[in-house]
Order: C-alpha cells, then structure tokens, then sequence
C-alpha cells in the first residue's frame, strides 16, 4: 500500500460535511489538493486555508473541464458530489444533473489524464429495502425507494460503465449514515443537540428506524485507505459500521450524554417519510477483507465529539 503523501488528489464536494474533514485530513499527508469549487457559490471561501490546498474552479463546458483535468493530472479523484442529500433539495432535474450528469463530465474530462483510480462516493439509498432485515451486502439489489437513491444509483452505473469504456479504474463506496462535526443543521444530530441544549423540545419521528451510524473521521479514513489499497476496479464496497441501533436509542444517547431530560425528544411529532425503510444496515466485510479498515469512534465516544464540536462553534466569536 502507498502512501497518500506521495499522490496527487482532486477532490470533487470538497466544502460539503465529509469533504471539508477529507480535505483538512490530506492536507497533513498530501502535497498537492485540488478542489473543485463554484466561486458563484462562494465555495473558495469555505475550503481549509491550508499548506497544499489549491481551489481549481471547473470550466462551465465539457472542453473547459476537460482542460483543467488534463492539467492537473491527479493521482486519485475522489467524487463527493452529491445533489439532493437535503430533502428539502430534491428536485428532479437538479438531482438528475447534480449527480449523474456532473460523474458523466468528470469522468470524460480524466480520459487523458490517467488517474490511479476515481472513488466515487455512493450511498445505501441506492440498495433494494433489505430482506428479513438481514444487512445488505453490495451483491443486494440495486432498486431504490427514494428520487435521491434512484439519482444516486443511477450516476454509479452509468459513472462505472463510462470509466470501464474509457479504462479509467473506478470504485462505488456506499456510505450508510455519516455523522460528526459539520454536518448541516437540519440532520438529526444537529437537531438533536440544538433543541436539547437550548432545552426545546426536539421534534422526532416514531424513530424505530434501525440504522447503521458511522462517524465522519472513520469515514475518511476510509477513503484514503481506498485511495492506496488497490481495490479491485469496477467494484463496489459498503462502508459503514455494520451495527444497527434504532434511531429512537441514538436520541436517547444524545439526551443522557448532554444532560437532558428525555421528555424533551417528543417522539412520533413528525410523520415518517414514505421512502424510508424500516432497516437499513450494512454488511462491510467485503471493504475489511481488502483493506482491514473498521471503523474505531463508538457511537457514544462519535456522540461526545459531535456534542463538543457544536459547542465550539456556538462558543467562538
């Protein structure tokens, strides 16, 4: 396995939640960072001031991206790009172009460029609701419940088929649920620790929900361990925790950890979306066997963490 201190990485979402904590990570084993900004959304301005990071804002036709790349010549691209993972945010067209038309032009424009490998970052949204709630492995079926997962699917098909015609080496890691510092308000650990600390009430679903929750350094490791293990091309491999737990125990854990009285999380306040699935859990033997990566933050060593960083931001002038 190679180190990242010796690649070149050009990173695609590189101010989004994982993005930004992928980007600060590489910054200290990495010595050249490129990331794809939209300086017409101010992105410039959120990425880490750090030795190595170099914003490259992406031409706005094929040619222009194609230029850029070709230039750069990175080592190994990684793809957070994703449109539509606030549900808020999900039109059709938006989540269409956002998701497979943006890997279809990153991939044409690496044609010339020869990366090492393009880790595109999927999602279990993607996977058919699992089968007597066992955990889903990456050989379940590909047929989503949700507009998002059916965007999400539909760009690591079409991004794994094009880098295969084009001989570019192409990995899916489908991500179960992220969690940690930096993630945007309306998730569930951010509402959560918000309301509790300012002792509202926290508005919840039934929250029987059983999920696999893994913390967002454990993912980024991940990833640079994907980036230099050799991964088998055109594959696809779960990264998640493997452990299920009910969303209605995660709140409970936010609560206790922080002090809070229970009755504050009103549960069954908010009806459940259609497209959820009651069980969505992981299966990461397949990414372990390659690479011996497993996640290491417990849930409540991720909770404390994710508890203390909110607390620093709220607390810095």
């Amino acid at each position: 396995m190679t180190s990242p201190d010796q690649k070149s990485f050009l990173v695609t979402g590189a101010t989004g939640f994982i993005g930004k904590r992928l980007v600060a990570r590489l910054a200290d084993v990495a010595q050249h960072i490129y990331c794809v900004v939209d300086e017409d959304r101010g992105q410039r301005a959120r990425l880490p001031v750090a030795p190595g990071v170099v914003p490259v804002e992406m031409g706005t036709t094929g040619q222009d991206t194609k230029a850029i790349v070709s230039r750069l010549s990175p080592d190994i691209v990684v793809n957070l790009v994703a449109q539509g993972v606030d549900p808020a945010s999900r039109d059709s067209r938006g989540m269409i172009s956002g998701n497979l038309g943006f890997i279809s032009d990153l991939i044409l424009a690496l044609r010339d460029s020869s990366p090492e490998v393009v880790l595109h970052v999927g999602s279990w949204s993607e996977y058919a609701d699992p089968v007597d709630n066992e955990p889903i492995r990456e050989d379940h079926p590909i047929w989503p419940t949700s507009l998002y997962g059916a965007a999400k699917a539909t760009a690591s098909i079409y991004g794994n088929a094009l880098a295969r015609h084009l001989g570019i080496p192409f990995v899916t890691l489908r991500l179960f649920n992220v969690y940690g510092p930096g993630e945007s308000q309306g998730r569930l650990f951010p509402h959560l620790i918000t309301n509790l600390g300012n002792l509202d009430h926290a508005d919840l679903t039934s929250a029987e929900q059983i999920r696999d929750f893994t913390f967002v350094d454990d993912i980024v490791d991940a990833v640079l361990t994907a980036g230099t293990a050799g991964l088998e091309p055109y594959t696809a491999y779960n990264i998640c925790s493997g452990r299920p737990v009910t969303v209605h125990t995660v709140a409970e854990r936010v609560a206790d950890i922080m002090g809070a009285p229970r009755h504050l999380l009103r549960f069954g306040a908010i009806e459940q979306r259609h497209d959820e699935p009651p069980f969505m859990v992981g299966d990461n033997s397949r990414f372990h066997e390659a690479t011996g990566w497993r996640p290491r933050v417990t849930l409540d060593e991720g909770i404390r963490l994710t508890i203390e960083s909110r607390a620093q931001e709220t607390t810095t002038p």
